[in-house]
């Protein structure tokens, strides 16, 4: 993957999760707060309605001491305000009725559902130490009648009731909506196991259903009253307050969410300019470590990649002049060399023929032909022969190759070039071994270039050995498979003194040379020929515990060759 994919997958990644991160926060946040506020108006409603049940209950407890009292003091109790609400009172001196009264209760509240009565006792004794005992009774609308929280609802769908805490008998429901009779075994249990817990810890809230209706969640609160033993049940439908509220979430999750994508297609479009000027410094780069000097650059700018551009720009300029520069200067020092080999290699020859002409002139002035005349005149013709071949050379190492490469049986030219130099490989004590291990053998390379770069390096060899004991010269071929195709590896090797690891890459220099009459010509030669045809010349630097000098040559095989017959084995020597 590319560096801009990089980025803008890493940028995305990370967005995605922070932005994730970050509506999961917010949402869970906003929901856990509006779930603390519900649960604090629920609580606080269901323990004051709770409160003003025992203030009630303490009230109707004081109105009906008050009658006892006046019952003891005149034998008789008129009817004050308030004792309407009682369904009947009865005094009692000691196990007597000493006084009582009974009423019709009024037809209850159609807009609640109150269930049953409250049962009333109080007890006290007169001046004299005569003990009474009271009992009403009150019915259950009535008593909430004068307790006003208990009509309170926490919105349009909220549920504000009582419940027996013994019984689990609905004692009242403001607007009917827990049905009637007792409540659910379920939610009874529930409401029984807060209000024990409330013995040691403040109100809490649950979720539960209240009504008949299914699929419908309420957050409760219960608050219980001493006396009498009942508990306040307060609820509120959760849906219908969280439902304008996640819509406004959504409203508002949704706007972040544009700001965001409109912020993440800003930023990559941005990333995605500075990720082509990137681009472009890297194929620039690139080219320039192929060579190529004309490159395009972003302009320079003030920032980082700016920068980087105006310095590249300035290292090529600077780089493309120190090459040139150094092409100049190699130019000069390869026809310094060059001049100082052709100065030493035409003037013998020159020095020869001028020496031979002046001896045939000389004769000539005095009127004889000297009897070797036509002996001079060859040796003269022989001598300009070779300023032909020394200048033929060094055109040849700095001319492209020409013309269609050919085709030769590469074993057959070793055989044939071994059986040329068998007699210089006599006179010099050299024994020769051919080991030709490959099967194709068919290479696309002249046969007579071939051989003469295999001829330079048999001379090279020879040469090499001159103070070895025991001179020999292996010359063997294997097959070699390459992705670019397969190839034939022709080596060379002798026993002598190798080449030194620090001259391994000079020797194939043009007039480079470690011998006092080379010319540093023939492997700067080799190079060429072989490189024309696709191929490759190395030498082996020679080693301690790998002695000798081994040149090798890898030449491409030639396509749809003919597969030859077995070469003959040569050995020499």
């Amino acid at each position: 993957m590319s560096l801009h994919g990089k980025v803008v997958a890493w940028f995305a990644l990370f967005a995605s999760v922070v932005v994730t991160l970050f509506v999961l926060g917010d949402y869970y946040q906003s929901t856990r707060a509006l779930e603390f506020a519900l649960e604090a108006r629920t609580g606080a409603l269901a323990r004051q309605v709770a409160v003003e049940i025992e203030r009630r209950y303490e009230s109707a407890q004081t109105e009906l001491r008050d009658v006892g009292h006046e019952v003891a003091a005149t034998g008789s109790a008129r009817v004050t305000r308030g004792l309407e609400d009682y369904a009947d009172i009865k005094v009692f001196e000691g196990e007597e009725v000493a006084w009582q009264t009974s009423r019709t209760d009024d037809e209850a509240d159609p807009q609640s559902c109150a269930n049953g009565s409250l049962p009333l006792r109080v007890d006290f004794q007169d001046a004299s130490g005569v003990k009474y005992r009271i009992e009403a009774t009150m019915s259950a609308a009535h008593f909430f009648s004068r307790v006003p929280s208990v009509t309170a609802r926490i919105g349009d769908t909220g549920v504000t009731g009582v419940i027996h805490g013994t019984t689990g008998e609905l004692v009242y429901d403001n607007g009917c909506v827990m049905g009637s009779g007792k409540v659910p075994a379920g939610l009874k249990g529930e409401i029984s196991r807060q209000i024990v817990k409330q013995a040691n810890q403040p109100v809490q809230s649950w979720r539960t259903n209240l009504t008949p209706e299914k699929d419908r969640t309420f957050l409760v609160a219960v608050a219980r009253a001493d006396h009498p033993a009942w508990a306040a049940v307060v609820g509120l439908d959760y849906a219908v307050w969280t439902a304008p509220f996640a819509a406004m979430r959504t409203q508002f999750l949704g706007f972040m969410l544009l700001i965001i994508c409109a912020v993440l297609v800003l930023t990559l479009r941005m990333i995605r300019g500075e990720m082509k000027r990137l681009s472009a410094i890297a194929r620039a780069a690139d080219a320039i470590g192929h060579g190529r000097f004309d490159v395009w650059l972003p302009p320079p700018t003030g920032d980082e990649v700016g920068r980087l551009s105006l310095a590249l720009g300035q290292m090529v300029n600077r780089l493309s002049s120190t090459i040139r520069q150094m092409e100049i200067n190699a130019a000069m020092a390869a026809v310094g060399e060059m001049a100082t080999y052709l100065s030493h290699e035409i003037r013998n020859p020159l020095s020869s023929i001028r020496l031979n002409l002046q001896m045939l002139q000389r004769d000539l002035r005095k009127g004889t032909a000297p009897l070797d005349a036509e002996q001079l005149v060859s040796l003269c013709l022989t001598e300009m022969q070779r300023l032909g071949d020394t200048v033929n050379t060094v055109l040849d190492v700095g001319r492209k190759g020409r013309g269609r490469a050919g085709i030769c049986d590469a074993h057959d030219v070793i055989a044939e070039t071994v059986k040329v130099m068998k007699s210089k490989f006599a006179a010099q004590g050299v024994k020769v071994d051919v080991r030709l291990g490959a099967v194709q053998s068919h290479v696309a390379l002249d046969a007579a270039k071939l051989k003469s770069c295999l001829i330079n390096l048999l001379l090279n060899s020879v040469e090499a050995l001159q103070a070895t004991p025991g001179k020999a010269i292996t010359i063997t071929t294997e097959p070699l498979e390459l992705p670019q195709g397969a190839q034939l590896e022709l080596r060379v090797l002798d026993n002598g003194p190798g080449v030194p690891a620090e001259l391994a890459g000079k020797v194939f220099e043009p007039f480079f040379t470690t011998k006092t009459t080379g010319s540093g010509i023939g492997l700067a030669t080799i190079v060429r020929l072989v490189r024309e045809c696709g191929g490759e010349v190395r030498c082996r630097p020679a080693r301690a515990d790998e002695p000798g000098g081994e040149f090798i040559i890898a030449l491409p095989l030639a396509q749809n060759a003919e597969r030859p017959e077995p070469a003959e084995l040569v050995a020499a020597g």
